[in-house]
Formats: structure tokens, sequence, C-alpha cells
């Protein structure tokens, strides 16, 4: 597929100031540094208050973190202070590293120049991908760690050649293993390439390439005897990722299997599809992006393994198929639909110049739904206890719901009024039975603070309008309140 010299340097400098606009978007979150959520400041209150030694044992409050992220993370918090943003550092890099990762990829893949800023440019308003990048998670690692590892194995295929190369690519693969748990789903799709390449289509590739696969391999063992196997949060993650459907069901003889690979297929697609108006074409250019690479005989395997493996993974119960945990699959899908997207972009510049700009349409809606909801915020926290430091009144209790808690318990070192004598209350689980809340509702008295974040609701009632009203029942008023993005905060009096 080739472009003309005439539109080489518009359709380069289009796309390029696509690209620039997402990093300046991811940039902007960055900055904006919204407050920890729940999920985050569980993880994040492990790295802050653990050792190195104590980050190789199970973590607090059932989380599960590959070694090696934590070491950075705990690594670049000390260094720089126990801040949000210092634990935000790494997974930024990681998805800033995915850029220059991802277009050797396609171009190692395919060839092709303009395809490759194409899937770049897809990649970088993606407004998952760009949600993920700041996230106190391994989720953009694991992405880095994907794109990494399969662009390796990209040339073990071409054959390193050399005892030099092998021992780099095995060291580069074996960081890999530390840092990102679906790392070994792109070492076995690396191990059946190579296997497949010189065993059934007989190409003569140097011993060398088995140096780094093996070494994963025996990396990843060893990872996974030490950290993974019988962890003793393993049988409550495997009790939660069922509830939530993660996990192939192995019977074939029912529909369930296939209702399950297409709902997971949606949920991938649901993470590339910017406006559900067009997403039939994002399905249409899937399709034609893999006959494409069948008639080109392109390596389309080293982009489905991965796909198939997880769901082998997933039906054995050993990792969930689910969410942020295949968020490391949208770059393979986006590889493809940007293959698709630059051969019709290429056919109607041919044929039809004018029409050819309605495809370009398909970066500009992302590029626009990118913007209208940044910068994110989820649960903000930080923003009710802002609020709170500056009340001038006296108050007695801080009522923290149950989901708040932890994230309160990160930021409270940074507030000199949040660590006086005051009585904190923490409100306990009772999501079965909440008039079990009662319990923590006798512990008020006095002018109080509560803070809500993530509420739980059910049956269209809010379980922090529950407790509300049970203290307005016990002779409380609300005196003052603040509602932020995913929290917030009342004070209440005793009338």
């Amino acid at each position: 597929m080739l472009i003309s010299n005439k539109n080489e340097i518009w359709f380069t400098r289009v796309v390029a100031g696509i690209i620039s606009f997402g990093v300046i978007a991811a940039i902007i979150n960055f900055l904006h540094n919204r407050s920890l959520w729940f999920d985050e400041s569980l993880l994040a209150l492990n790295v802050v208050n653990k050792s190195y030694l104590e980050l190789l044992r199970p973590l607090d409050y059932n989380q599960v973190a590959p070694v090696g992220f934590l070491f950075i993370e705990k690594f670049l918090s000390t260094l720089t202070g126990n801040h949000d943003w210092s634990l935000r550092i790494f997974p930024f890099l990681c998805y800033i590293g995915s850029f220059p990762l991802l277009y050797f990829f396609n171009m190692k893949l395919h060839g092709s120049k303009y395809a490759s800023l194409v899937c770049v440019a897809f990649f970088a308003i993606n407004s998952t991908i760009v949600y993920y990048s700041f996230e106190v998670k391994q989720y953009s690692t694991d992405v880095f760690a994907a794109i990494l590892l399969l662009f390796i194995g990209l040339k073990l295929i071409e054959d390193i050649g050399n005892k030099k190369t092998a021992i780099i690519y095995s060291i580069i693969g074996t960081i890999a293993v530390f840092i990102s748990n679906v790392s070994i789903v792109l070492i076995i799709t690396n191990f059946i390439v190579v296997f497949y390449k010189r065993y059934f289509q007989k190409k003569k590739l140097d011993y060398f390439v088995w140096i780094p696969i093996f070494s994963w391999i025996i990396s990843f063992t060893v990872y996974f005897y030490f950290f993974i196997y019988h962890h003793p949060s393993k049988k409550s993650m495997l009790r939660y990722w069922t509830q939530k459907d993660a996990f192939l069901p192995i019977n074939t003889f029912n529909s369930k299997p296939y209702l399950f690979i297409y709902d997971k297929m949606n949920m991938i697609f649901n993470s590339i599809i910017s406006n559900n108006t067009f997403g039939w074409i994002y399905f249409i250019l899937f399709a034609i992006g893999l006959f494409l690479f069948l008639k080109m005989r392109k390596s389309l395997f080293i982009i489905i393994l991965p796909v198939i493996l997880h769901l082998i993974l997933s039906s054995l119960k050993l990792y969930p198929f689910h969410s942020r945990l295949i968020l490391y699959l949208i770059p393979l899908f986006l590889t493809v639909i940007s293959f698709a997207f630059y051969f019709v972009f290429e056919r109607l510049k041919e044929k039809k110049p004018m029409l050819s700009f309605v495809v370009l349409i398909l970066l500009f809606l992302n590029a626009y739904s990118l913007a209208s909801i940044v910068p994110f915020e989820k649960e903000e926290v930080k923003k009710c206890m802002d609020y709170i430091s500056k009340d001038p009144e006296e108050y007695e209790n801080i009522y923290l719901y149950c989901s708040t808690d932890p994230v309160f318990k990160f930021y409270q070192k940074n507030y000199d009024c949040f660590n006086k004598k005051i009585n904190y209350i923490q409100g306990d689980w009772h999501r079965e039975d909440w008039s079990k809340h009662s319990q923590d509702i006798k512990k008020i008295n006095g002018d109080s603070w509560l803070i809500f974040s993530e509420v739980y609701i059910s049956n269209g009632k809010s379980e922090a309008d529950y407790i509300i009203d049970m203290l307005k029942l016990k002779g409380f008023s609300i005196v003052n309140s603040k509602e932020f993005a995913g929290a917030i905060c009342y004070k209440v009096s005793k009338n």
C-alpha cells in the first residue's frame, strides 16, 4: 500500500496531530492528579506502608500485583515522597513508552509506515487506554509488556543470530515477567510461533532464538511458584471473578461458551469504539483486516494467539478474561483495524478522493470523545477532604463510609487538621443487611462530618441516603454538604 508524495505530508501531519492530541490529553489527566479511588488506594497503602521485603509477601486487603511493579512503585514513592502522583509515574511512562513500541511492532508485522501511524493514533486517543495510563495499577504496564514481548517475538522469527542479542532479549523478557502477569500469555505465543516457523515451515532459525524463550519460561515458573501458587488471596479472587463471569465455561454442548466469547469480544470492541453510532464500522474494518492479513500471509497468529491463549487460561480458571485484565489486547485489535483503515483510505483516495476524508472521521470522533471526558475523575475523596479542611468550626467525629476509609487513610498525612484528636468512625460493610449500620450510627455524637464514595446502590436506593435517613431519625440534621465526582460529604449536627 503506497501513498503519493503529494498527500504524504498532509496525511502524516493529520495523524501526528491526532497522536499529539492524545498525548496532551493524557498529560492533562496526569497533571490534574485526580483522587485515588477505592481499589487504587488499597494497593497504594500496601506500597507506601510496607518495606521491599514485606512486598514479597501476600499483600493486605486481598490485593495482588506483580512484584517487579510493586518494587518500582515503592522506589518512586520513596524517591519523590509518598504522593499519589509519584505512584502514577511508572504507569504513565509505560503508556508513553508504548507509542514507539506499537509503531515498530506494526512496522515489523506488515511494513506499512502509514498504517502503523494510524494504529498509534487510534491508541493515543483511545479513552480506555488514556484512562488507565495513570491508574495506580499494573494495567498500563501490561500493555507495554505485551507489545514489547510480541515485538521481540517478531525479531526472533527473523533469527537474532548471535548470543549477545539473545541474552539481551532474555533479560528484557525476564523483567517483563516480574512487572506483568499477562507476560505468560505472550511468552507462550512466542514459543508457539517460533516452534511453528522452525518445525512446520522448516525455517532455519538459529538455536540462539531458544535462549530468550526458555529463560522467560524458567523465570515465569520461578515467579509462579513463589508469588502465585497457593496465594492466600486465590480463593477470594476466584470467587470474585466467578461472580464477574470472567471464566470461559468448558462445556461445549450448550451455548454458554459461545455466548461468553461473544460477550468478551463485545467488551473489547466497546473499549475501542468511541461512538456507538459508528460501532459497526469497527467490526467491518476488523473483518477486512483479518482477511488482508490472511491474504498477504502476514503473521496474523501472533495477534490472534494471545486472545485464544487467554481464553484457555480463563477456562482453566488461571487468569480471568474480563475488563481491565484484557486491556493489553486492545493494541492487537487496533493493529488489525488500522491496517484495514489505511487500506480502505488508499482505495478511496485512488477512486473517490473526497470520500476518503470520510474515513478520517473515525479518528476525529475518537479525539472528540476523549476531549469531552478529559480530565477524568472517579471518586474525588481528596476534594471532600480539601473542603472539610477549610471548615473553621469544631467537629467531633468523622464518619468514613466503608469504601472511603482506605482512600482517606492514604491522604490523611497531608492534612494537619485530620491528625488532631478526632473520633474516626470506620463504617463496616453491611451490604447484605443495611440495618446493621445502626451500630456505627450510635458512635456519632455532636457535630460530625460524613464522607461517602463508591456508594453501593440497591433497588434504586443509595446506601449513603439510607445512613443519612437513619441519622435524621436520631435527631440529626444536615447543616452543610458538598458533592464532587463520585464522592459526597455531609456535616450533621444534633438538634
